[in-house]
């Protein structure tokens, strides 16, 4: 008959996976202030913490969702095949200038979007943004935004 083994602390791969979340989840809700910190030395939580709030990591997954956020460069690709228009990281920096846009937070320094955000994004909103930074020839692309707009790969493209 297997033993089973109570744990009496958490690390965080441990604590993340008894809430049900993964680390970037894990990373994002203690950012937000949605879980609580380690409360044993060396970055751990105790196995008493870790019960009193695993029910959380519902609401992590609620607020978050599943799938990981994504820097600029793919934000703007992924609206960009979404909208037809040859977004830049630049547009999406303007996005978040304007409040249309959140930053969720940030890996290795840089902002980091959370994918239902981006789709939840006007069309018509992004155009004009685009249209600001292009003027006239909103509707013209070079061949690397048409690869973005594809959402081909470039040498494909070429």
């Amino acid at each position: 008959m297997p033993v089973q083994t109570t744990r009496g602390h958490y690390g965080a791969h441990q604590f993340a996976a008894h809430l049900g979340l993964t680390r970037w989840q894990l990373r994002v809700a203690l950012e937000h202030g949605m879980l609580p910190g380690p409360d044993l030395e060396g970055d751990r939580w105790s196995a008493e913490l870790a019960e009193e709030v695993r029910a959380y990591g519902e609401q992590v997954i609620a607020r978050f969702g599943d799938d990981p956020p994504v820097g600029s460069a793919r934000a703007a690709a992924r609206l960009a095949a979404r909208v037809g228009l040859d977004v830049e990281r630049r547009d999406i920096e303007v996005l978040v200038a304007q409040g249309e846009l959140n930053v969720i937070s940030s890996f290795r320094g840089h902002p980091v979007y959370l994918l239902r955000d981006l789709d939840r994004l006007d069309p018509r909103v992004v155009r004009s943004v685009v249209a600001a930074r292009k003027g006239p020839l909103i509707d013209t692309v070079d061949s690397g935004g048409a690869a973005t707009i594809l959402d081909w790969p470039r040498g494909t493209f070429d």
